[in-house]
């Protein structure tokens, strides 16, 4: 059995990242046979096949919401109704939308909108007025892929409420949502503000109110599982429900029927979001095969419990916490299987040690591969934290929500125990977190993750099998550095921030950051979710040089934390950024053009000259900046940044008759209010021959000059799935 399961598996895996979608109509005839051919010997090529076209077929109706949200990428009215929970801002809320009539029924739409007074709630069905646009976002090298994640999430478009347009709540509709918002009123009303962001997490699902500093908190210890309800927390309920009632003797029947009951509604409680499905998928399965046999295997279990998720949701493959919660249990698994712990009053405390360790290991290489650093203080830190959570917290959180929507005044006193307990267990992982036991890798290869799961697996091995400490050096290929440019070579990359610039510039031994990109409190900020995790990415750990072209906040956004985040060499900015220097054979001069009459003329710009070649990053010069550059330089450039992100002030055709670049990127976001570049800005280019690339379609450009000449690579067009906007 376990041979076809496994094939379905990859089936699925392996179409769901296909980048064209091939027609599917043949695959769909061939279903009835393939079926029969399960009880053939070929039934491992007829599972593989089924599983193919099973993706293709989500893969299609995907395809088929998303092109019907492009084509209507304009002005329209929509009949929606909110789901899940909306996330208030200062100045806005963004909501999720299925729309229910015309066209476009049946997607799911994120929706921001802005200065709104009327109150947006789950369950309501409203008329919109809204402008859409592809479900798109930046695209870097070695960091989180958004329009993956939108893909996994099956949302089909993005938007916002037009200002002034048409809106009008049609009524509102019975939903798990609308009985967890409700909920959630009721919690706040009771609970401390203190303590609030995690009795919503552990109860409702909700991380909106959990703070920035929470977040990095729980990314130093590597304990962010234990605030998002996941598989942990629906295991651990499960476990607690299905011993208790085996205590007081009841039937497995009845116990597994009880046990699925209370799990399903902690889940819907939660929201129903993919992990706590996969859980619950997992607990139905591996009751399931306990009363049909039990003689089926733990692994089989599993495998058999992967085919359901997959059945539930084709694309489960796509989302790195499907391989998370099925690896980690696979390796428990592996791991505690023919272990025998000595009876002993401290054989349970043996056992759990032995089961997080287990579990320390063997995500350790798929943690380092997903957030390119390694929590090393996650393994005490989870010894503590994890029982206090799953056998104290969390069940005193459910009791308490329980007393708090049927007799309100009984919950005080279990109030402020969770609360005693919440406020405890913040201060162990705010210690743990201030030892900073955090290291960051660079970005690790697909082989130097296979490599490292390898050495996980061989420590974990049996004593007396092979020698355990062989997988020491296996699992630290994790720690190889990454390749650097050659002495004299230099590599510039475009990040693509959005509506903002940021530009990376790397020698060997040293780099600079040429701007930070945007920032807006509550919601984005560039800095944080894309410049430094590339940085660190790329293996670099401090900056020689932070250059900020002018105060203008898709400038100069996220320099505050650059500055908190990394340690910075040279600071240098508007009104004092006259410097030059050279490092590992390239030569660099940051300046300006004179006293500004503007601030955008006023912008500090950078020269970099490598192997005879010359780039020039132009920051937001106008017309008049663009005058006066010409009266102090009139070398010829091969690379340079589209000055303004190519707004009509700037790019004027004398500046480019000048310097006649090779190659010019403009850094814009996709879809721009401004327009940028403007066409006739990229008219200019064209008709001179300049080869002009835009991050908003290319997403980040690197440009590597090196002694064989200039190499251009584009984010975008590395391989990438049906997920990917071209």
């Amino acid at each position: 059995m376990i041979g076809p399961v496994i094939l379905f598996l990859i089936g699925t895996v392996l179409v769901a990242r296909v980048p064209v979608l091939l027609p599917v109509e043949a695959c769909l005839m061939l279903v009835p046979l393939l079926g029969y051919g399960l009880r053939t010997r070929v039934s491992w090529l007829c599972a593989f096949l089924l599983g193919a076209a099973w993706c293709f077929c989500a893969l299609k109706v995907e395809r088929q919401y998303r092109q019907a949200v492009l084509e209507s990428a304009v002005e329209t009215t929509i009949v929606g109704q909110v789901m899940d929970m909306p996330m208030e801002g200062e100045h806005s809320v963004r909501f999720l939308v299925r729309v229910v009539d015309g066209h476009l029924a049946g997607s799911r739409l994120r929706l921001y909108w802005y200065r709104s007074d009327d109150s947006v709630k789950p369950g309501q069905r409203w008329r919109f007025n809204v402008r859409l646009r592809a479900p798109t976002g930046s695209v870097n090298f070695e960091t989180f892929d958004y329009e993956r994640w939108l893909f996994v999430k099956r949302i089909h478009g993005l938007g916002y409420i037009v200002p002034g347009g048409e809106h009008q709540l049609l009524g509102q509709h019975a939903s798990v949502d609308d009985l967890r918002y409700r909920t959630r009123l009721k919690i706040a009303q009771v609970v401390g503000h203190d303590t609030l962001a995690t009795f919503l997490a552990l109860s409702l699902g909700d991380t909106s109110q959990l703070s920035p500093d929470q977040w990095t908190v729980l990314n130093r210890t590597g304990t962010t599982h234990l605030l998002i309800v996941s598989g942990l927390h629906v295991g651990l309920i499960a476990t607690l429900v299905f011993f208790a009632l085996r205590f007081v003797g009841a039937g497995y029947a009845a116990t597994s029927i009880v046990t699925v009951a209370v799990a399903a509604t902690y889940a819907l409680l939660a929201g129903w979001g993919l992990p706590v499905q996969r859980a619950l998928v997992m607990t139905v399965v591996y009751l399931g095969c306990g009363l049909v046999s039990r003689n089926i295997t733990l692994l089989s279990r599993l495998a058999l419990a992967a085919v359901f998720v997959v059945l539930l949701d084709p694309l489960a493959s796509l989302s790195s916490g499907f391989w998370l919660s099925f690896g980690v249990v696979a390796a428990l698994i592996l791991g505690l299987s023919h272990r025998v712990f000595a009876e002993s009053s401290l054989a349970w405390a043996r056992s759990m040690w032995f089961a997080q360790w287990v579990a320390f290991l063997s995500l350790l290489p798929l943690l380092g591969a997903l957030n390119h650093q390694l929590p090393l203080a996650s393994f005490p830190v989870n010894l503590i934290a994890i029982p206090v959570v799953g056998f104290i917290l969390v069940p005193l959180i459910l009791i308490t929500l329980g007393l708090i929507l049927l007799f309100e005044s009984w919950a005080v006193s279990l109030v402020g125990l969770a609360q005693w307990v919440t406020t405890w267990l913040w201060r162990v992982l705010e210690n743990a977190a201030a030892s900073d036991w955090l290291l960051h890798i660079p970005a690790p290869a697909p082989w130097q993750v296979s490599v490292a799961l390898i050495g996980a697996a061989v420590l974990l091995m049996p004593a007396g099998l092979i020698f355990r400490w062989l997988g020491l050096p296996l699992l630290l290929v994790l720690l190889k550095p990454p390749e650097m440019p050659q002495p004299g070579s230099v590599s510039v990359t475009f990040l693509d921030v959005g509506q903002g610039l940021s530009v990376l510039i790397e020698t060997s031994n040293g780099v600079t950051l040429y701007d930070t990109g945007p920032s807006f409190p509550g919601s984005f900020s560039a800095a944080n979710q894309i410049v430094i995790p590339v940085i660190r990415g790329r293996g670099w750990r401090s900056l020689d040089q932070l250059v900020i072209s002018h105060s203008d906040n898709d400038h100069a956004g996220g320099r505050d934390a650059i500055v908190s985040e990394l340690d910075v060499g040279q600071l240098l900015q508007q009104g004092s950024c006259h410097a030059t220097w050279e490092r590992d054979g390239a030569w660099f001069a940051s300046f300006s053009i004179g006293l500004p009459a503007t601030r955008n003329d006023g912008s500090c710009l950078l020269l970099i000259v490598a192997e005879g070649r010359r780039v020039l990053l132009t920051g937001d010069i106008e017309a008049d900046g663009e005058r006066m550059l010409l009266q102090r330089f009139s070398q010829l450039i091969d690379v340079m940044s589209v000055p303004h992100h190519g707004s009509d002030s700037s790019s004027t055709p004398a500046l480019l008759n000048r310097l006649v670049p090779e190659l010019a990127v403009v850094s814009a976001g996709y879809g721009n209010r401004f327009g940028h570049p403007d066409a006739e800005v990229v008219d200019r280019y064209r008709r001179r021959s300049i080869r002009l690339l835009s991050t908003a379609d290319s997403g980040a450009v690197e440009i590597r000059l090196e002694p064989q000449g200039m190499i251009v690579i584009e984010a975008r067009r590395e391989p990438g799935g049906l997920w990917r906007r071209q």
